[in-house]
């Protein structure tokens, strides 16, 4: 049975009763649950209704555009794959199909019917990967967000990836201006390379870094300290707060 197929059915939108009890056998032979529809009407309610694993979308169907089936399944949350299917296809189509975030665009030739369930296969792993990844970065946000210290997300080069600031006195130009900036723009010269060390020995030994340093302040110089995580292959997350006088 392939992979995922005991969730969600696949939509198969096909007017032409033959080909659509094809492409209905070659997927549940392969392991799929399958719903088909022949008119645009019908597969847009069955979307607005529940959920749907992938959409095999025939290009040409008599009640309307096809479009609108692909706008309704990548509006879904999570997002819907489609797959767009036609017998006699031309690049300006594939490539208007590409532009509208269809997720393969496939002709009814050759060895359609043997490749059909590896394709739909193919293009519910990448969305799912997708689904996975938006939900990562949201809850490092929700995570970034939940946190009273300045954090930072680096490069290995000190590049700032992202950036949550809770107190407009933790810096000197609003988070989102800093988006892309790198660490010589927050930092006095004469500490530069000693963070960037830091950042890439995190990166290096894969475990977290401390380091405490000294910025000047209108009441004599501040103690920080900045504690830097792996946060993935090139990046480090930078927590830093200052430290309390006179500890």
């Amino acid at each position: 049975m392939t992979e995922g197929a005991d969730r969600a059915p696949v939509l198969v939108v096909e007017d032409y009763e033959p080909v659509a009890e094809l492409e209905r056998r070659v997927l549940v032979r392969s392991g799929f649950k399958v719903r088909v529809v022949g008119r645009i009407s019908e597969a847009l309610k069955l979307l607005k209704e529940g959920p749907f694993a992938a959409v095999l979308l025939d290009y040409q169907l008599p009640d309307g555009d096809p479009w609108d089936v692909v706008a309704l399944a990548r509006a879904r949350v999570p997002r819907i794959p489609v797959v767009l299917v036609t017998a006699m296809g031309n690049e300006l189509v594939a490539a208007n199909a590409l532009h509208r975030g269809v997720a393969e665009y496939i002709r009814k030739v050759g060895t359609f019917y043997e490749e059909l369930a590896n394709v739909v296969a193919r293009v519910m792993k990448l969305a799912q990967a997708e689904e996975r990844m938006l939900r990562s970065n949201a809850l490092f946000a929700a995570m970034l967000d939940a946190m009273p210290d300045l954090v930072l997300r680096l490069s290995a080069d000190g590049t700032v990836r992202d950036c949550r600031a809770h107190s407009k006195s933790e810096l000197s130009t609003s988070p989102e201006k800093l988006i892309g900036g790198n660490v010589r723009q927050l930092l006095p010269s004469a500490l530069v390379d000693e963070c960037l060390h830091h950042v890439r020995a995190a990166l290096d030994a894969g475990v977290a870094q401390r380091w405490e340093y000294q910025l000047p302040a209108p009441n004599g110089p501040r103690d920080h300290e900045a504690r830097f995580v792996p946060g993935g292959a090139d990046d480090v997350v930078a927590i830093i707060k200052a430290l309390p006088r006179g500890r």
